[in-house]
């Protein structure tokens, strides 16, 4: 009866992360499409349910569905001022704007949503429409981006939220890239794959996969990034999806590492690479693979696990010691903002954003970076 159909509604927009996170938006969209069939009342499982279907459209590549979708969903929260779906029809219509390389418009539409979001108490949505507006504002070269990652990042953390971590990570690293410090890109999206490792996430392993990959590549390391392009490409099988669905400027990049991985390599090499990456055919298999990354010294100048330089290695270790930044600026005769710098780049780096998070890594890695024992101190 029509109550079944209320409910089945409810339910697959309640699986909506099942459906676009875990690899099965074939299904999800199926199962999607058969609940609108059946309930046409405009109720808001109704509404729900049609931004659900939309947000398994867009990463199909399907603009023209997820935008139709938009436009029913939006209607319903008018007419049923519900400010929830309002709120998520506004972080979608970003999305769609995003994927199809309209970025000033895909940034207006996430702030609002951002805004709307927050009114209508919905952290988790807030989290989601962040990571996204970094990446937006990352590909307009917008400066705010760098501070838009850092807060999606602290959001996330201040909700215990790991999953829209990672993503936020991933976006941080994304505009690390993008000004061209790859060093950081390469660190903070290493973190992004270390949370994502408690996930089984398709989509965003692959697009995670795919900055390391490209920043593998610059780096002159054609045949692991040759390997990670492999497992991406079986990762987006498998989803029944590819890069481009996420907008030209991720496209862009994916086509550039491609030209210049087959160029250094020569095709043959290229395929017999793509091939071996295809092994990795699972996100906790490509993203072990992908981490592996750096413990090897196979080919030359693959980053090591240690980004920091020694001076960031000495505030580090003094961080460790449970040293404010005032009292190491008076140990290494710096300025206090001089300091700061250094940690927010240590933070950067690693991915991290506590101080305790620092003194862990230190531990971890043994970094002591030659520093004299602080007067009046007793080694710990």
């Amino acid at each position: 009866g029509v109550d079944d159909a209320q409910a089945s509604l409810a339910l697959v927009a309640a699986l909506r992360f099942h459906w676009c996170a875990d690899g099965f938006l074939g299904e999800g969209r199926r199962r999607i499409e058969r609940a609108l069939a059946v309930a046409p009342e405009a109720t808001p499982a109704r509404a729900r349910a049609l931004w659900a279907g939309a947000w398994a459209a867009l990463l199909q590549g399907d603009h023209v569905s997820a935008g139709r979708w938009l436009d029913e969903a939006e209607e319903l929260g008018e007419r049923l001022d519900d400010p929830v779906v309002r709120a998520y029809a506004r972080g979608f219509r970003g999305s769609l704007a995003l994927f199809q390389g309209r970025l000033e418009e895909a940034v207006s539409w996430y702030e609002e949503a951002v805004a709307a979001q927050t009114a209508a108490g919905e952290g988790s949505g807030v989290l989601f429409s962040l990571f996204q507006l970094a990446v937006a504002r990352a590909y307009l070269g917008d400066p705010r981006a760098t501070d838009t990652g850092r807060h999606a990042v602290a959001t996330a953390e201040a909700h215990g939220e790991r999953w829209c971590r990672s993503y936020a990570l991933w976006a941080r690293g994304h505009d690390a890239w993008v000004r061209g410090d790859p060093a950081s890109g390469l660190a903070l999206t290493r973190a992004a794959m270390e949370v994502q490792r408690g996930f089984n996430d398709y989509v965003g392993t692959a697009l995670m996969l795919e900055l390391f990959a490209w920043i593998t590549a610059a780096d002159g390391d054609h045949g692991r990034a040759a390997r990670l392009l492999g497992s991406v490409r079986t990762l987006w099988q498998a989803v029944g999806t590819t890069i481009s669905a996420f907008g030209p400027h991720l496209a862009e990049h994916h086509v550039r590492c491609e030209e210049a991985t087959v160029r250094a390599l020569g095709p043959a090499a290229y395929e017999g690479a793509l091939a071996e990456g295809a092994a990795y055919d699972r996100p906790q298999r490509a993203i072990a693979y992908a981490l592996s990354a750096g413990l090897e010294t196979e080919s030359g100048p693959v980053p090591a696990p240690d980004p920091l330089t020694r001076r960031e290695r000495e505030v580090a270790a003094l961080v460790a010691r449970g040293m404010s930044n005032r009292r190491i600026a008076a140990e290494l005769v710096l300025s206090p903002r001089t300091v700061d710098g250094h940690v927010e780049h240590i933070l950067a780096k690693l991915g991290f954003a506590s101080r305790a998070q620092i003194a862990a890594w230190v531990a971890a890695h043994g970094v002591s970076a030659g520093v004299p024992t602080p007067k009046n101190q007793v080694p710990t």
